[in-house]
Parts: C-alpha cells; sequence; structure tokens
C-alpha cells in the first residue's frame, strides 16, 4: 500500500479553529482543510496545543478588551466632567440674566454628578447599621423614640419636627400597660 503522507498548513488550520468561536469543532476544520480523517485532526490539535494557545489568545482577547472598555469609560467620563464645567461656567454667566433657565437645583444634581464620577461621595450617609424595629427590646424603642422626640441629629440631616415625626411612625406602637 502506497504511503500518502499530506502536508496541511496547520497554523492555518489553528487560526480558522480559533476563529470558529463557539462553533468550533474538529469537523469543521476537517471540512475546511479537506481532511479524511478525524484522528488527524487531533493528533495535529495535540502536537501542536491548540487548545493551550487558545486560551492563551482568549485571556489577552479578554485583556484588551477590558483595557478598552475602561479607557472608553475614562472617555465618556472625561466628557461629561467637560458637559458640567461647561454648565458650571454657563450657569454663572446667566445668573445675572432673565432668560436664566437652568435651575439651582439642576446645578446641585449636575454637581454631585461630577463628585461621584470623580469618586467621591454624593451623601452624608455614614454607613450607620440599619435599625429593625421588630427586633429592639422595650427599653431600647423607648430609648430611640426618646432621641427621636428630643430631635437628636441623624447621620443624614439636621433634625426637625418633621423628620422625628416621620421617624417615630416607623416604629411599632408602644404596648399600653395593663
Amino acid at each position: 500500500m502506497p504511503n500518502y503522507q499530506t502536508h496541511y498548513d496547520w497554523e492555518a488550520a489553528f487560526h480558522y479553529w480559533v476563529m470558529l468561536g463557539h462553533s468550533r469543532s474538529i469537523e469543521a476544520v476537517q471540512e475546511h482543510f479537506g481532511i479524511g480523517q478525524r484522528r488527524t485532526v487531533t493528533r495535529a490539535m495535540q502536537r501542536y496545543g491548540w487548545r493551550e494557545r487558545l486560551a492563551k489568545v482568549e485571556a489577552e482577547a479578554h485583556e484588551k478588551a477590558d483595557a478598552l472598555l475602561i479607557r472608553e469609560r475614562a472617555h465618556r467620563i472625561a466628557d461629561t466632567l467637560k458637559i458640567i464645567d461647561a454648565a458650571r461656567s454657563r450657569f454663572a454667566g446667566q445668573l445675572a440674566r432673565a432668560d436664566f433657565r437652568m435651575t439651582a437645583s439642576d446645578f446641585v444634581g449636575l454637581i454631585k454628578l461630577e463628585v461621584l464620577l470623580e469618586g467621591g461621595a454624593t451623601e452624608r450617609i455614614q454607613g450607620l447599621p440599619m435599625i429593625d424595629p421588630e427586633k429592639l427590646t422595650a427599653d431600647e424603642l423607648d430609648q430611640l423614640r426618646a432621641l427621636l422626640v428630643k430631635g437628636t441629629p441623624t447621620a443624614l440631616d439636621e433634625p426637625t419636627a418633621e423628620t422625628g415625626r416621620a421617624a417615630l411612625e416607623l416604629l411599632p406602637p408602644l404596648e399600653e400597660e395593663a
């Protein structure tokens, strides 16, 4: 029996296999390159380390994609900050004009967005633990009510009678003593 040894371009076959993506298969490589036996492709895959190379290619592709996303995000943030700077300048210039359209709350919103984009906090929330009124003892509830009635400052704002009443409404009602 004659020895028919065909030489295949295994580097081209590897590139084709990688480019197949989710539909990657030995059969697709076999068919595309006219390779007669599946075993021939399988041996080449092992000999040339296709799976290991694919892992490296995909890892590098993910790194480059992440870098691109970071760069694009940085550009969007920079563009937004430029818009905020322009709005700040326009706000300052329009304050004296009769046809001024930006409200102070609009401007505050832009400043909060700027602070947020620059990595700062936009509220005075200080990471206090959440209190579940259902789990408080009677003494703890009384102490909390006393603090709220007296108007002790909270982490969020200076208390008012309105915020004190709203906080009291969140607490369970006092149980009547017999």
